[in-house]
């Protein structure tokens, strides 16, 4: 979701179509439920398609650290810094917003 949300975040300030760039993701590798849940509604403008808090989101981030604690590196350098991302969003006040309101420009 944090992906996804920056994708479609840096989309926005640079003027690119966010119905295109679902599109392209869409019929591509990006396709997933979290695509279809969070960005279609977001397209209406609705930042609450992904029911699932941020909250929740760095919890269950925290425990997979946990678990990859002696995999690659690399692999875990990336969970990490997606958990503190979520970690600073909840410190922020944000921690019962859905991961989807990410996506929304005006709370970036």
């Amino acid at each position: 979701m944090i992906l996804l949300a920056d994708a479609f975040q840096v989309a926005a300030r640079t003027s690119v179509d966010w119905e295109a760039l679902h599109d392209v993701m869409n019929d591509g590798a990006a396709r997933s439920g979290t695509l279809e849940k969070a960005v279609a509604p977001a397209l209406r403008g609705d930042f609450d398609g992904a029911r699932f808090t941020i909250a929740n989101a760095a919890k269950d981030l925290g425990y997979a650290l946990r678990l990859i604690e002696g995999l690659d590196p690399e692999r875990r350098a990336v969970a990490s810094e997606l958990c503190r991302r979520l970690q600073d969003l909840c410190a922020s006040g944000r921690d019962s917003d859905f991961v989807s309101c990410m996506l929304d420009p005006s709370r970036a």
